[in-house]
């Protein structure tokens, strides 16, 4: 079953531009003891921001999780736009789950657009930090970037989930706050 839905594309519009003009977090690494810092912070420490958070019911009434700008990957067999986008749920435990979706697009609007969900497909795996980026099986890999004053992951697709053309693509992923994450405020909270 197709839904329609919008979606923003003003960040993808914003990531294009900064690929463009390159741009990474500042990071460094120290060549005599090989210590890696990024923005004053172990990589560790840096990626542990981005942790899936549930509602604790009381305190804080939203989920914290990720989600992926969307990016065109190619052209459908009716010559519209192919775009994905994903929400990813990083563990502690170095575990992840993501809601990865395909959209063909029937009409572009003022800062987003209409489209039809081809592809919905839950993916999981693990991820690890090694150096000063993000590997999340099955994905991609991160790099550190400070978008707009805020945190974000560079994420470059590794994988052609469904549709070929996402490989070597490029997304901001960002973390999000939301009255649901992968259940439902109700599901947590028993109706509170």
């Amino acid at each position: 079953m197709k839904t329609k839905m919008t979606a923003t594309i003003a960040t993808f519009l914003a990531l294009t531009a900064l690929v463009g003009c390159g741009g990474n977090g500042s990071g460094s690494m120290s060549q005599s003891n090989k210590t890696i810092t990024i923005q004053d912070m172990s990589p560790e420490a840096y990626y542990a921001q981005f942790i899936y958070k549930e509602t604790d019911c009381d305190k804080d009434p939203y989920f914290h999780y990720l989600s992926t700008d969307s990016v065109m990957i190619g052209k459908s067999a009716r010559n519209r736009d192919i775009r994905v986008q994903a929400s990813i749920f990083l563990r502690a435990n170095h575990t992840y789950t993501a809601a990865y979706e395909e959209h063909e697009v029937y009409q572009y609007i003022d800062h987003g657009y209409s489209y039809d969900i081809t592809l919905a497909k839950p993916l999981s795996g693990n991820w690890q930090v090694v150096e000063d980026k993000i590997e999340i099986e099955g994905l991609g890999v991160g790099t550190s970037i400070i978008y707009n004053g805020a945190p974000r992951i560079e994420l470059v697709f590794s994988k052609n989930i469904n549709t070929v053309g996402l490989v070597g693509q490029r997304t901001l992923i960002r973390r999000v706050s939301s009255t649901a994450g992968e259940r439902s405020h109700n599901e947590v909270c028993g109706g509170q």
